[in-house]
């Protein structure tokens, strides 16, 4: 515990808490400022009627500054509710990019396999034509020699 002695409105006070002694100096200083410019600014006299007036305008202010924690509190849920929503997009999106990266893969694979077909049937291709065209020239010799031997009769 802290015990300051401090000055507000021109009377001393001694504090005792568990704030530190420059915090205890700074809510002083803004008691006593409050204090001086309701002073200034209004009729009133007496300690007591500017004392309580500050006390209003402090918890007014203290109202206010909680009424905006609330608010920032709200913000801050919606914001992490939507923190958490994107970070499940971003978590499906990684999987689905996962996937397609996997599927490319898969797709890649058959694309060799269809293209060694593909070679492998164009190889199939060219020997049926080369036999086709060796039976074609046996078949010109064939009638070559049938001709002949229609010829010779």
């Amino acid at each position: 515990m802290n015990k300051v002695t401090v000055q507000i409105y021109g009377q001393d006070y001694t504090i005792t808490g568990s704030r530190s002694e420059s915090e205890i100096r700074k809510i002083a200083d803004r008691v006593d400022q409050q204090m001086k410019a309701i002073s200034k600014a209004s009729s009133y006299s007496g300690t007591s009627n500017i004392a309580v007036l500050s006390a209003i305008n402090i918890s007014e202010a203290l109202l206010d500054a909680e009424k905006e924690v609330r608010k920032l509190n709200n913000e801050k849920e919606k914001m992490a509710a939507n923190a958490s929503y994107y970070m499940n997009m971003l978590d499906k999106a990684k999987k689905n990019t996962k996937q397609t990266r996997e599927s490319a893969g898969e797709q890649e694979q058959k694309i060799k396999e269809y293209e060694e077909m593909l070679r492998q049937a164009s190889e199939k291709c060219k020997e049926y034509e080369n036999s086709i065209f060796d039976l074609q020239m046996a078949n010109v010799k064939l009638k070559n020699e049938i001709d002949k031997l229609k010829g010779e009769q």
